[in-house]
């Protein structure tokens, strides 16, 4: 029968000699919390990861690959309100824009956008990266939105309780955006 301290030893042993371990358990004895029969530790390809947690403190940006710059920067910076802080690169012909970054409270680069890619099919269903932005009022926020054509996902913000909502849309590139309100009046 497996026991903690025997594991932590074959575990510190191991990871010394970059192997993993397959440790299997017979009853709930072993791990009486936890009710499984087959156990697979793999410290040989992250024995970093396993002394040296990764401990993020921040978010520097969010970055959106769209197909067409021009529009859905306009997009942002018009129908969102977010400011240009500054141009980031320019398209294959050399002189047109073709990135940007816009500013969000004090910081300088929260949103990078990029041009030039394919766009992918937009589905709320599938597998993807979203971003959400704060705003003081969701509703207002989403009529809005409503009024400048934006196609959504949601018909009116849900109500996340204690004064909260959350609604998602699409921007012109097909990504899906998310909105919500930490205190809605």
């Amino acid at each position: 029968m497996a026991t903690v301290a025997g594991i932590a030893a074959e575990t510190a042993a191991d990871v010394a000699g970059k192997t993993a371990i397959n440790l299997r358990a017979t009853s709930n004895e072993c791990f009486p919390r936890y009710s499984f029969a087959f156990l697979t530790i793999y410290f040989a390809a992250y024995p970093l990861v396993a002394r040296y947690p990764i401990m993020i403190k921040d978010i520097l940006g969010v970055t959106i690959y769209v197909d067409d710059f021009e529009r859905v920067r306009d997009f942002y910076a018009h129908t969102l309100g977010l400011e240009q802080s500054s141009d980031a690169g320019l398209a294959e012909d050399g002189v047109s824009p073709n990135a940007c970054f816009f500013r969000i409270a004090d910081n300088s680069q929260a949103v990078y956008l990029e041009g030039g890619h394919t766009r992918r099919d937009a589905n709320p269903d599938e597998n993807g990266l979203s971003f959400m932005f704060v705003v003081d009022s969701a509703h207002a926020t989403h009529a809005r939105l409503t009024e400048a054509g934006v196609r959504f996902i949601h018909d009116a913000p849900q109500d996340l309780g204690q004064g909260n909502y959350w609604f998602r849309f699409y921007d012109p590139a097909g990504n899906i955006v998310e909105i919500v309100s930490t205190s809605e009046e």
